[in-house]
């Protein structure tokens, strides 16, 4: 927005005054005069800028991860056998359950074969 404004005034005035008298030979004149002048003026401006900018970024990403890697069920689970003493390991699952201890909808356990 720009917006100005400028106002100018002035006055001027003269006074001026003559006299004169004769009498038996002599003269006598007198002249005054006297001025004045004034004059005022003033310049005004107004400048304004206004901006607003507002950016908003929001994003999400969703993956699933494996509660029980595949590449475990080969290496830590048991499989019997006189090499793991005839031991066997089983992962017992249940959705929507939180088995307490484990925090966990899963829980492992080790049997005798």
């Amino acid at each position: 927005m720009s917006e100005g404004s400028c106002e100018n005034s002035g006055t001027s005035s003269n006074y001026g005054a003559s006299a004169g008298s004769s009498s038996g030979g002599s003269n006598s004149n007198s002249s005054s005069g006297s001025g004045k002048s004034s004059g005022t003026g003033s310049n005004r401006g107004v400048n304004r800028g206004r901006g607003n900018s507002t950016n908003t970024s929001r994003g999400y990403s969703e993956s699933m991860e494996f509660a029980f890697e595949p590449g475990d069920f080969a290496r830590t689970l048991r499989t019997g056998g006189p090499e793991n003493h005839n031991l066997v390991t089983g992962v017992w699952f249940q959705g929507g359950r939180i088995f307490t201890g484990s925090g966990r909808n899963y829980m492992m356990g080790t049997f005798k074969q």
